[in-house]
C-alpha cells in the first residue's frame, strides 16, 4: 500500500467513536457559520455590530472546541512552514498598507480573523485524518448551502436567480458551498468509492449551481469535474455507463433546445454591463493613489470597494482575488500570491495518487473562480479550502499524515 493510500484512509479510532466525529462537525459547523455572508452589501469598516460581534464569538468558540480537543502532553506533528510563512508574510504585507492608509483598525481585525481561521484548521490537521477534516468541512459547506437555498427560493420565483434566505448568501456564494463538494464527490466516485448517494447528491447540487445562475461556478465546476476524471486510472463502470446514457440527454439540451445558450447569456446586454462594471473596477484600481505604501503594500484587508469616478455610481466592489491582493496588499501582496498559488499547485501536481487529483482538481476550481471572485485571501470558506490544500500538499506534511494521528479524542 502506498504512502498515500495510507494517508487517506481514516484512522478507525476515530470514525468509531461517535464523539470524535460530533466534535469535528461542531468545529466544522461554528466555523463555517462564522465565514459565510449573513448580510448582502455590506462591509466591515471598523465599527463593531451585532453580525460582525456574533461571527467573532462564532470563530472564538471555534477556536477553543478545537484547541481543548488536545489532550495534555499533546505531540505535534511535523508540518511543512512553508504556508506559514506565505500566510504571515501577506498578512503582514497587508497590515502595513492598512496602517499607512489609515485603516489600521478594520485591517488588523480582518488579519485577526484570518489567522484565527488558520489556527482552527492548523488544529483539526493535528488532531483528525486529513479525510475526516476536508470531508467535514464539505459536509457542513454544502448543509449551509443547501439550507440558504431552501429558505431563499423565493427570490428565484421573484428573480431567476436563487439566492439564500438565512444565511443571507449571494448567489454564487450557494454556487460555492454546494461546487466544492461537487468536485470531492466525482473524485470519489472516480477512486472507485463512490456510492447511489453520492451520484444523488452530485445531481442536486448541479441543480442548485444551475438555479443560482452562476456561470462562472458552473463553467468552473464543469472544469474542475473534467481535470479529476481525465486524471483517472480507470474510470469505474458505473460511472462510465451514467456518461454514455447522460451524453444524448445533453447534446439534445445543447443543440434543440434553448436551454444551454439562455443559462449563458442570463441578462442578455446586461451581461456586457455586468462585465463592464467590474472593467471600470479594475481599472480604477490601477489608478489609485500611488504613493509609496499604497503602491507596495496596499490598504489593508478592509479594503472591500474602491472609488470610481465618471459613473452613475461613485464606489465599486473589487469583484477579483487578484485585483483585491493587489489592492488590499499591493505590489508585494499580489506578487506573493501569485507565488503561493504556483507553489501550491505544482505541489499539489508532485503529490501521490490519489490526493494529487482531489487537489489538482480542487484549486483549478477555487483558483479559477478566483478570477472573478473576491474571497481568496480572506476569512472565507475558500480561502480555508485553499488553506487546507497548501499545508497539506507540503512534502513533510504528507509524511507526517501516514502516521498514526497523534491525539484523537475519543470520549
Amino acid at each position: 500500500m502506498t504512502a498515500a493510500a495510507v494517508a487517506l484512509r481514516a484512522d478507525p479510532a476515530l470514525l468509531r467513536p461517535p464523539a470524535g466525529r460530533l466534535r469535528l462537525g461542531v468545529i466544522s459547523l461554528l466555523l463555517v457559520v462564522s465565514l459565510v455572508s449573513w448580510r448582502q452589501g455590506t462591509f466591515y469598516s471598523g465599527a463593531i455590530d451585532p453580525v460582525v460581534a456574533a461571527k467573532g464569538v462564532l470563530g472564538i468558540a471555534a477556536l477553543i472546541a478545537a484547541v481543548t480537543a488536545l489532550r495534555p502532553g499533546h505531540q505535534w506533528r511535523p508540518t511543512g512552514v512553508r504556508t506559514l510563512w506565505f500566510l504571515a508574510t501577506y498578512l503582514t504585507v497587508s497590515t502595513i498598507g492598512g496602517w499607512a492608509t489609515g485603516a489600521a483598525k478594520a485591517s488588523a481585525v480582518i488579519t485577526v480573523r484570518v489567522l484565527l481561521v488558520a489556527v482552527v484548521v492548523w488544529v483539526l490537521l493535528e488532531i483528525f485524518d486529513i479525510e475526516a477534516v476536508l470531508g467535514m468541512l464539505l459536509a457542513t459547506m454544502a448543509a449551509v448551502g443547501l439550507v440558504g437555498a431552501v429558505t431563499g427560493f423565493s427570490t428565484y420565483l421573484a428573480k431567476g436567480r436563487l439566492a439564500g434566505g438565512i444565511p443571507a448568501l449571494s448567489s454564487n456564494e450557494i454556487a460555492l458551498l454546494v461546487g466544492a463538494p461537487t468536485v470531492a464527490l466525482v473524485w470519489k466516485i472516480v477512486e472507485g468509492r463512490g456510492r447511489i448517494r453520492d451520484g444523488l447528491l452530485i445531481a442536486l447540487f448541479l441543480g442548485v449551481t444551475w438555479l443560482t445562475g452562476s456561470r462562472t461556478g458552473l463553467i468552473m465546476l464543469a472544469i474542475a469535474v473534467l481535470v479529476v476524471v481525465l486524471q483517472a486510472a480507470r474510470i469505474p463502470v458505473t460511472a462510465f455507463i451514467t456518461v454514455v446514457a447522460a451524453a444524448p440527454v445533453l447534446v439534445y439540451a445543447v443543440l434543440s433546445t434553448g436551454l444551454v445558450s439562455g443559462y449563458l447569456d442570463r441578462g442578455g446586454t446586461q451581461n456586457i454591463s455586468t462585465l463592464n462594471s467590474r472593467a471600470i473596477a479594475w481599472r480604477a484600481a490601477l489608478r489609485l493613489p500611488n504613493d509609496f505604501w499604497e503602491r507596495w503594500f496596499g490598504g489593508g484587508l478592509a479594503l472591500k470597494q474602491i472609488p470610481v469616478y465618471g459613473q452613475l455610481w461613485n464606489q465599486q466592489i473589487l469583484d477579483s482575488s487578484w485585483v483585491s491582493a493587489f489592492v488590499q496588499a499591493g505590489v508585494l501582496g499580489l506578487a506573493l500570491l501569485i507565488v503561493w498559488a504556483v507553489v501550491v499547485f505544482v505541489a499539489s501536481v508532485r503529490t501521490p495518487r490519489p490526493l494529487r487529483i482531489l487537489w489538482t482538481g480542487m484549486l483549478v476550481y477555487l483558483v479559477g473562480r478566483s478570477i472573478l471572485e473576491s474571497g481568496l485571501m480572506d476569512a472565507t470558506p475558500p480561502f480555508v479550502l485553499f488553506l487546507l490544500i497548501s499545508i497539506m500538499s507540503e512534502r513533510r506534511s504528507r509524511e507526517a499524515a501516514t502516521a498514526p494521528a497523534g491525539d484523537i479524542p475519543v470520549r
